[in-house]
């Protein structure tokens, strides 16, 4: 079973490098390296799960045991787990693509029509970014993964001495630093001196509305979200339980003293490196070469993407899975037009993280109730604050304020022609 994963694995990155990057042969890389081995492990895995539920077949026997696995299939193809119905999903999308691409009716890598100033663009400039994007999205995900468990197995010796709950709050510490500095180390080690520049420039210090206005605005949607269902559960109690029970009170949904603790702070960690290497670096390279909205909403499925790992699956339907997916996609979606916002009219990555860090704040602590739709009011109103924010202080469509002052290539190699950032 562990050989199976780690075949899909493999796949999937091939999968993916192939999507980002020119291979020589597609089709043939697609079949042999994606297709074939993820359909053996499929298989394989389906195999195993007839054995463990059929048991060894008798001598007696008399049909085959494929046409034994035919009918098991039958019987128990709705009592599969949902991980079952995605791979085999996956393995069909892929074998249609393969298709479209031996007919020529699709190409490898993907692609999208450039909106850039200059129609020659760099391409070894921009393969640096496609190769950044590849990492952030499957690789540095096992590499923080395999970090922090080692940092698990050696950290838990020399904090054996102190409480429990001081060595998982100095082991949490140095996980959230680690889980940081990894990807935003493959970021500079990827981009070079450029994007230390880039870096460089976004970070500033606001004004002091723009950073109140950033601080207070999580706060906000955390407590219009927290209102909604007390004003609905108010409602439902002065119609129906006056004089039977108690009205709910607020203080059950949003409480600021209740749901504070210093390990909170660590959460700060990933806010700004996720705002360095998405909104400082990424976003203005995917502006200039796609277009500002185009731009925005690759950069926000890209930082959603990479949430994937840390989201729990365990015990979800196909519908579940599903709408836990859709669900994560629209929050960051909506939030980072919100930060891309922040960062193109400030000329600062620190509006977006200080915005990032209180909402992280409140998602992860007890501050606010656990709503069953409350990742849905999330939705909405970071959704409604993004439309308002565009609609009434809007950027340039054009050329956003911020790309003036940014370095113009990638590559400062004179025998290429520089990438727009």
């Amino acid at each position: 079973m562990v050989c199976c994963n780690i075949v899909f694995l493999l796949s999937a990155l091939v999968a993916l490098f192939a999507c980002l990057r020119h291979v020589r042969n597609p089709v043939k890389t697609v079949i042999a390296f994606v297709l074939l081995p993820s359909t053996f492990s499929f298989c394989f895995m389906l195999w195993i799960f007839f054995r463990l539920t059929v048991g060894t077949p008798s001598l007696f026997e008399q049909k085959s045991q494929l046409v034994l696995m035919m009918g098991w299939l039958r019987d128990v193809v709705r009592e599969f787990p949902a991980g079952i119905y995605f791979a085999s999903f996956a393995i069909i999308l892929i074998s249609v693509y393969a298709f479209r691409l031996k007919f020529a009716k699709s190409t490898l890598p993907l692609s999208l029509s450039i909106q850039s100033e200059s129609p020659q663009e760099d391409q070894p400039g921009w393969s640096r970014v496609a190769l950044l994007i590849f990492i952030l999205l499957a690789p540095v995900l096992i590499i923080s993964g395999m970090v922090g468990f080692l940092l698990v197995a050696l950290l838990s010796v020399p904090f054996l001495h102190l409480n429990p709950a001081t060595s998982r709050f100095a082991i949490g510490f140095m996980g959230r630093l680690l889980d940081a500095a990894i990807p935003l180390g493959f970021a500079l080690f990827i981009l070079g001196k450029p994007g230390r520049e880039v870096i460089r420039n976004f970070i500033r210090w606001p004004k002091t509305l723009a950073a109140l206005f950033a601080v207070l605005l999580p706060a906000g949607i955390g407590l219009i979200g927290c209102a909604i269902p007390y004003l609905f559960d108010r409602s439902y109690w002065a119609a129906h339980d006056v004089g039977r029970f108690d009205p709910p009170q607020f203080s059950s949904y949003f409480d600021l003293l209740h749901g504070w603790h210093p390990w909170l702070l660590q959460l700060t960690f990933g806010a700004f490196a996720e705002e360095i290497v998405f909104r400082a670096l990424l976003l203005p390279i995917l502006i200039r070469r796609y277009g500002l909205h185009r731009g925005i909403f690759i950069t926000g499925f890209a930082w959603a993407a990479v949430h994937f790992r840390s989201d729990s699956y365990s015990g979800l339907s196909v519908p579940g899975v599903l709408l836990h997916l859709g669900g994560r996609i629209l929050i960051c979606l909506a939030m980072n037009y919100v930060f891309a916002w922040f960062t193109l009219q400030s000329n600062s990555i620190l509006p977006a993280a200080l915005t990032q860090s209180v909402w992280n704040m409140f998602v992860m602590s007890e501050i606010t109730q656990s709503d069953p739709w409350s990742t849905e009011f999330s939705i909405v109103l970071w959704a409604l604050v993004a439309l308002l924010l565009f609609r009434y202080c809007p950027i340039p469509e054009t050329q956003p304020p911020l790309l003036d002052s940014l370095p113009l290539t990638l590559d400062p190699s004179p025998e290429h022609t520089p990438l727009a950032l």
